[in-house]
């Protein structure tokens, strides 16, 4: 026989082997039956069918004996106090959420424990009168009955389930002192304080079941029924009541917890977060073909599967391991959202959320609604990317939909989450890949290299930046003919609407404004770096462009809390690329690696950086970048922003064009040593080019333009090149888009896409020692084009080949 030595005093199995099946009812009948045998020591299962056969067939255990029960009496009086012995007393199984339900063995002995810690936590007596809200053939509602029996009080069985009117009546003829219920049901108690307000103070006890229940409804539902003792335990099938929360006792800082452990019993936490458990509460063991496999541990640990934290010996529950999600490396159990998402709503309109693969974040969350339900998608994915946000998880496009004909759930009405998750994979898995193909799905499956895009996303929400930008428009002016006004806030789906342009030019395609000048200024820079002096100025354009990308792509996401997608994009695009040539340019020419030179701050030393290329551009841009950013980390500051944005970008603006005339009229930029004080010259273009993005009205646009325009002349006469290329920038703002063939559209996307790269690997030519000449030039010209260009496709190759390894990795 199976043993636990010192845990448990184990008795041959043969004389227990006659189970007796109680048929499950809401009813005083059926608890009668259940106490009845109790007290004759027969070991019973609640059985929820009609015969033995039923009983077998469906538990795969034999019985000997099946006892109907009716639904007779609602008051129940018994007086019985539980037996205090080591012997098996009941069988119960387990929900079932993760596969077949377990049949687990409880004792008298642990029952009594149960009964006693409980009825001393809420300091019952017989004048207990209690309404007990929920079903009690179930653990919960079973154990109350035990208690309130124990005490010799009485409990109300309500035929019809939880009514607020019910115990509001009853209350009121006091009738009843005390209420069982779960959580989500006194939610509904808490949305309707008003109808209890005259007979809280009726209330003397309450006990609350295991499910999540936030502090601030902990709090309210102490403020409500004042005079009340309320407890809420923690406890699982095998476990039940492991820990006790006074809710109208413990300081506002402990009501998130859910308790603390008795002295006889004790807890842990193993190396992968999970609850382990110790004590003459847990069950004997698991029933398997006449024969009880223990749940403990070597050293006499059950080990749960949730996850939990022990703080100053309160008890932390933080979800069950197989359901809670782990999205960009934070941790959230689903039923806290749920029950955010589903409060004020019947059930047959709540949502239920459930754990996906993401190739991106680890872990997707996947919401289920019942089809025909009037929730609205769009409505409930902003409530969830709100609720996420509060958890300090940004992944809008992470969140994804399903309609189900009905809720997978265990006897117990707990979710059943792996299937809801299975179902869709399933579905997707059955569907056709939208990688290959001409399609809006193919496309942006291509561009955030994943498998499925939800035809609910959007360019923007699925995190796109001013670099996937360049690819997205060029391939969906390639295939609806034309780009829709704000496509990148169009979902999947609307795009995939659109109606191709039946007249589409064979030889010439739109492309945005912005990609053509980022490819004119890049080939500009090089131009002039390579010999031709002619055309200057390219580098100023490239920063109105990057203030106007800035407002456009990143400062949104951070005003949404969402600064890791802004921090990711800028490490994968910017600093990454930088530091791998930088450190490979200095390991090649034999150079000690400088912290100025990694952390972009040379520009403020008095050290010349030994690099091949002029960073001074780079510098620029992040040191913009983080200026306009960093005191939106601040909340208060934040908030204001998103009710003033405009102010704050003109302010910025205005601040840079004043650090120009500065810098111009005193000279300050001697103390760069990049020559001429590059960063203090440009960064006005940046707030610029933000501020021509951000403005609404058309008038402030026009003065804009011409202060630009005017500035640009005054700053830069009479360097001519220069004005004209920083006056260009203007054209985003009054002619989104230009017609060009569409030979050169895919060399504009490519040469667009790689500016960073073409910037920072061109290199200088020695201008000042050769004379310039046309055919040399234009060699190396396109040289410095071709290097970046080829970079930039190594590099997103790889990441690429990283991503699917991720993935392969993450799936088996």
């Amino acid at each position: 026989m199976s043993h636990n030595k010192g845990i448990v005093e184990w008795y041959n199995w043969n004389e227990f082997m006659n189970l007796v099946c109680i048929q499950a009812n809401n009813s005083v009948n059926f608890i009668q039956q259940v106490f009845d045998a109790y007290a004759s020591k027969k070991l019973f299962a609640i059985a929820d069918c009609d015969s033995v056969e039923e009983f077998e067939l469906s538990r795969g255990i034999v019985a000997t004996e099946f006892i109907a029960t009716s639904l007779e009496g609602e008051w129940l009086g018994l007086e019985q106090l539980p037996i205090d012995e080591n012997i098996p007393a009941q069988v119960v199984f387990t929900s079932g959420t993760e596969g077949k339900p377990k049949a687990i063995v409880l004792s008298h002995a642990g029952l009594k424990n149960v009964v006693d810690r409980i009825n001393m936590a809420m300091v019952v007596d017989s004048s207990i009168r209690e309404y007990i809200g929920v079903p009690v053939y179930h653990s919960f509602g079973l154990g109350r009955c035990r208690a309130v029996a124990a005490v010799g009080g009485r409990a109300y069985i309500p035929q019809n389930g939880f009514d607020l009117k019910e115990i509001k009546t009853m209350l009121d003829e006091d009738r009843i002192n005390a209420l069982s219920a779960v959580p989500s049901l006194l939610r509904i108690v808490l949305d309707n304080t008003a109808l209890f307000e005259s007979v809280a103070h009726k209330v003397k006890w309450i006990e609350i079941g295991s499910q999540y229940m936030s502090a601030g409804e902990k709090q309210r539902l102490r403020d409500l029924f004042s005079e009340a003792n309320i407890v809420q335990h923690y406890g699982l099938t095998e476990a039940s009541r492991t820990s006790l929360l006074r809710i109208d006792q413990v300081p506002a800082s402990r009501l998130e917890s859910v308790g603390v452990l008795d002295s006889s019993m004790s807890a842990s936490i193993s190396e992968d977060g999970r609850l382990k458990i110790k004590g003459p509460h847990v069950a004997l063991g698991i029933l398997d073909q006449n024969d009880i496999v223990p749940l403990l541990d070597s050293d006499g640990y059950f080990e749960t599967s949730d996850l939990a934290d022990i703080q100053d010996g309160y008890l932390y529950f933080k979800g069950r391991a197989d359901d809670v999600i782990n999205c960009s490396g934070v941790k959230f159990d689903p039923a806290n959202i749920e029950a955010e998402l589903n409060r004020g709503y019947e059930f047959d309109e709540h949502v239920y959320i459930a754990r996906i693969p993401d190739e991106y974040r680890g872990d997707g969350v996947l919401v289920n609604i019942l089809q025909g339900s009037k929730r609205d998608v769009s409505s409930v994915t902003d409530e969830v990317d709100q609720l996420l946000a509060k958890n300090n998880i940004h992944a809008r496009s992470a969140i994804k939909f399903q309609y189900v004909a009905d809720f997978p759930k265990t006897n117990t009405n707990k979710i059943k989450r792996k299937e809801l998750a299975t179902l869709y994979l399933d579905s997707i898995e059955s569907q056709p890949g939208t990688q290959d193909g001409n399609t809006v799905e193919s496309l942006f499956c291509k561009i955030f290299n994943v498998k499925h895009i939800d035809e609910k996303s959007s360019f923007n929400a699925l995190g796109g930046d001013s670099l996937t930008y360049v690819q997205a428009s060029v391939g969906l002016e390639r295939l609806l003919g034309f780009l829709p006004n704000s496509w990148e806030n169009l979902s999947v789906g609307e795009l995939s609407a659109k109606k191709y342009n039946k007249k589409k030019n064979v030889f010439f395609l739109n492309v945005e404004t912005g990609i053509f000048l980022r490819c004119i200024a890049i080939i500009a820079v090089v131009s002039h770096h390579s010999g031709l002096g002619l055309v200057r100025g390219g580098a100023a354009l490239l920063m109105f462009i990057a203030g106007y990308n800035y407002c456009r792509f990143q400062l949104p996401k951070i005003l949404k809390c969402n600064s890791f997608s802004v921090l990711k994009s800028i490490f994968i695009n910017v600093l990454l690329p930088y530091w791998i040539i930088v450190i490979l340019f200095l390991v090649y020419k034999g150079n000690g690696v400088q912290i100025y030179e990694l952390l972009f701050i040379n520009n403020v030393t008095f050290t010349r950086p030994a690099i091949p290329f002029q960073v001074w551009f780079i510098q620029t841009l992040l040191q913009c970048i983080l200026i306009l950013s960093l005191p939106l980390l601040v909340p208060k500051i934040r908030n204001w922003v998103r009710l003033n944005t405009i102010l704050y970008i003109f302010l910025w603006a205005c601040s840079f064009f004043v650090f120009r005339l500065v810098d111009q009229s005193l000279g300050l930029g001697s103390s760069y040593n990049l020559g001429g004080g590059q960063v203090s010259w440009t960064a006005w273009l940046f707030g610029a080019g933000a501020l021509m993005f951000i403005l609404e009205e058309r008038y402030h646009k026009v003065l804009l333009s011409i202060v630009v325009v005017i500035s640009a002349a005054l700053l830069n006469a009479p360097d001519y090149s220069r004005i004209i290329l920083i006056s260009s920038g203007l054209l985003i703002l009054w002619m989104p888009q230009v017609i060009l063939p569409r030979l050169l559209i895919g060399v504009i996307q490519v040469v667009s896409s790689a500016s960073l790269f073409i910037y920072m690997l061109h290199g200088r030519a020695p201008i000042d020692s050769i004379t310039a000449q046309w055919p040399i030039d234009l060699i190396r010209i396109i040289g410095g084009v071709l290097i970046g260009v080829v970079a930039y496709m190594l590099y997103s190759f790889g990441f690429t080949v990283l991503a699917k390894i991720r993935h392969w990795v993450f799936s088996r």
